[in-house]
């Protein structure tokens, strides 16, 4: 098997050639952190050729270390999906899997990769799960995202959310009674509205956010419409929830959310996660994808109310000693600082 540089444009046509991928894995979403970064963050996408001719392309985005002294790669940015991209060919086996990863950990040295759910089958799944069969030192961590398939369509999905006592049916028409409204952020001041919500909130999340976000990544974002979108709830003007959505090829995630603690008990959210799986249903993707919990007892709770389904979605990570010293150091110092600005 060889591994190779190629540009964005060759990512482009992968990304387009496949069926079910993120947005996570398209040219697009390292494009926007290497313009949120001032291009300490770079798109790098490599493609594999293995001896059958088969051919996958890797989305990858190289970080630059400040000072010059070393860079990481991530498979995507933020932890978010980051599995290869198949194009038009068939998914790779379970030998074919394991040595692409092995090749590419021993290319990159330091690598994060959150596998997207539908990117592989179950028996190469199995082959990355042994730590037998990658390079020493690499982490594999179980992890699962909570996902909605949307194929029945919108009148089926609700008809499971009226099931069962204190149904997600009755919560949603709480937020409705309440006179709480769901719609697509128009311009730049729903999106401070959107990003004033975040300031309020991100202090007092437990554990701390490994990074916060500045204004301008969400206005960056929206320049990428229709492919992010911002959407929010508010009631008399007043915006008490809000959601960042992003589509890929047949695969809507819901990446990013902010809410007002106070509006709890009008059930803002749920009305607004209701919403946004009724526009994936009407707009013909199959799949609305929650995203990973983190670990989050409350936050799985509240997705699983909406009677989603569990993928598997592990977490690759190599890093050698002075990346981990790096992380565990900024680790440090943002467990003494809750009280941290956006960056």
């Amino acid at each position: 098997m060889i591994l190779e540089s190629v540009g964005t444009e060759q990512w482009h046509a992968f990304y387009e050639k496949s069926d079910t991928v993120s947005f996570f894995q398209s040219p697009f979403w390292a494009e926007i952190w290497a313009r949120y970064t001032g291009g300490t963050y770079r798109p790098a996408p490599l493609v594999a050729v293995f001896s059958s001719g088969k051919q996958v392309l890797l989305p990858l985005t190289r970080q630059r270390i400040r000072g010059g002294i070393g860079s990481v790669w991530h498979a995507a940015p933020a932890g978010t999906y980051g599995g290869w991209l198949t194009g038009d060919m068939q998914q790779l086996s379970r030998l074919e899997t394991v040595t692409l990863l092995d090749q590419l950990i021993r290319q990159c040295g330091s690598l994060t990769m959150r596998l997207f759910p539908f990117s592989m089958d179950e028996d190469a799944l199995s082959g990355i799960s042994d730590p037998e069969n990658l390079r020493p030192g690499t982490d594999v961590k179980s992890d699962h995202t909570l996902v909605m398939d949307c194929s029945a369509g919108i009148d089926a999905i609700q008809s499971r959310w009226a099931e069962g006592s204190g149904s997600m049916k009755r919560k949603i028409q709480k937020a409705e009674r309440a006179g709480i409204r769901v719609r697509p952020a128009k311009d730049r001041e729903d999106i401070r509205a959107y990003y004033q919500l975040y300031q309020n909130n991100v202090h007092h999340w437990d554990p701390p956010p490994s990074h916060i976000y500045r204004p301008d990544f969400f206005e960056i974002l929206s320049g990428y419409h229709p492919h992010c979108e911002i959407w929010l709830a508010e009631r008399c003007h007043q915006v008490l929830a809000g959601a960042t959505i992003l589509h890929g090829k047949n695969h809507t995630v819901y990446w990013h959310g902010v809410s007002d603690p106070s509006a709890r008990e009008l059930r803002p959210v749920n009305l607004l996660m209701a919403e946004l799986i009724n526009q994936t249903c009407h707009r013909g993707f199959r799949w609305f994808d929650f995203n990973p919990s983190m670990g989050l007892k409350g936050v799985e709770k509240f997705k699983k109310s909406f009677k989603t389904e569990s993928f598997a979605t592990p977490l690759i990570d190599r890093s050698t000693g002075f990346i981990q010293l790096i992380r565990y150091l900024t680790g440090l110092v943002q467990r003494q600082a809750r009280g941290i600005k956006a960056e």
